[in-house]
């Protein structure tokens, strides 16, 4: 179920200071014997607070959360997983101990290294980014591959026109979505428009240009409008 965004900031904040203030770590712990379903709510975004207490650290709040109950594979909208969050909250070596401890946790309650979270990257892909070579070691340990290549995408394709009728004027609405970013300059070149009647330009207009100009290429024969990002 979703819990209230002040109540969720309420908790987020208990388990924060937990990590170095013992009463209110209690306070929380207490708080999860009573409210015992707050282990499996999330906010309005998917986000848990099993991911929250894996990003700040807190490893006794990892363990009685997933005791709980709490998905150890959850994945938000954002692209965080629990397993992710341990790798991104990590502010100094003095902390790697601790989120060994938590990565072992998370796996033995099913938390899943090869899971693939924001921009198509697993938790062993940014603790390799971030040089956290005690991280990847307890990954690898977990069952992370370390072979896994992450090949960029686009996670939403479609296509829509305004009328469908032969030899008359129409509108295409391409929309979108990848799974990395897309630096300007790049070039994305969408293919299989064949059949129209519009002669190749080299500067077509587009009507709504916020990521990628206020034109593009068009091949008539080819059936293809080359688009340029920024």
């Amino acid at each position: 179920s979703m819990i209230d965004t002040e109540e969720f900031f309420e908790l987020e904040a208990l388990i924060n200071w937990g990590c170095t203030d013992p009463s209110r770590q209690m306070t929380f712990l207490k708080l999860l014997q009573t409210f015992p379903a707050f282990a499996t709510d999330t906010d309005e975004f998917g986000i848990t607070l099993l991911m929250f207490a894996a990003e700040s650290g807190n490893l006794e709040a990892v363990q009685q959360l997933c005791r709980l109950g709490a998905d150890a594979r959850a994945l938000a909208s954002t692209g965080d997983t629990p397993l992710i969050c341990v790798i991104r909250g990590l502010s100094n070596e003095q902390e790697t101990k601790a989120r060994s401890a938590i990565i072992k946790t998370l796996v033995q309650h099913g938390g899943n290294p090869n899971q693939l979270g924001w921009q198509g990257c697993s938790a062993l892909h940014y603790a390799v980014i971030y040089g956290l070579t005690d991280l990847v070691h307890q990954l690898l340990l977990g069952g992370a591959d370390p072979l896994m290549i992450h090949v960029p995408t686009f996670t939403t394709k479609a296509m829509g026109q305004s009328n469908p009728l032969a030899s008359a004027s129409n509108r295409l609405t391409l929309t979108l979505a990848a799974d990395c970013d897309i630096t300007n300059g790049s070039t994305v070149t969408v293919g299989g428009l064949t059949g129209s009647r519009t002669a190749s330009s080299a500067s077509i207009q587009l009507l709504e240009d916020d990521a990628y100009g206020p034109s593009a290429v068009w091949r008539q024969e080819e059936g293809e409008v080359v688009l340029r990002v920024g």
